[in-house]
């Protein structure tokens, strides 16, 4: 082993250093930490996939009668202006059980008693049924539909082989008013 080294009268160049301290410069981690972040930020919000507006009523109601119950689980219509993923439909998901005979037709009336849709029926027996479908509304019913059954004015009415019906009144059970879902 030798000496240690000594820079005694050794003359040390200045730096920068000797100013402040010295900038630092972005490193590789750094910017693909800030690009990610930008990349959530533009996902989290992209003005260019909001290009429609939706609205939403879900609405529910039992009604128990000498002739039967019947139970709908779910009246719902999702509205989208012109640009919509896809088409205005409304969805149902209705059970009658205890029927006194079996179900010949189910409608969607408004409060005056006119019939605004025939909804279809999944299965039948002699003393339940179920209805679980869609149908899709076109143009101007759109608006017509979502203020019925916002309203609280439809009505299902479950009618049986015997003539009896089963009028049961939809309340609102949820409601989204126009919003853009890509941007909320």
């Amino acid at each position: 082993m030798g000496r240690p080294l000594s820079l005694a009268g050794t003359a040390v160049a200045s730096s920068d250093r000797d100013k402040g301290p010295m900038p630092r410069r972005p490193t590789r981690f750094s910017r693909a930490l800030a690009l990610i972040g930008a990349s959530l930020f533009a996902a989290a919000c992209n003005p260019y996939q909001c290009t429609y507006e939706t609205r939403f009523v879900g609405t529910d109601g039992t009604m128990s009668v000498a002739s039967g119950t019947v139970t709908v689980t779910s009246v719902n219509f999702r509205q989208y202006h012109d640009d919509g993923p896809v088409p205005s439909d409304l969805t149902w998901n209705i059970r009658g059980e205890g029927l006194a005979s079996p179900a010949t037709g189910l409608v969607l009336r408004n409060s005056a008693g006119q019939s605004v849709l025939s909804l279809s029926m999944s299965s039948t027996s002699a003393v339940s049924m179920t209805a679980t479908s869609a149908a899709t509304i076109a143009g101007a019913d759109r608006d017509r539909m979502f203020e019925l059954l916002a309203s609280g004015a439809g009505v299902v009415v479950l009618t049986l082989q015997n003539g009896s019906t089963i009028s049961v009144p939809l309340r609102v059970a949820s409601q989204e008013d126009w919003h853009h879902p890509e941007c909320d």
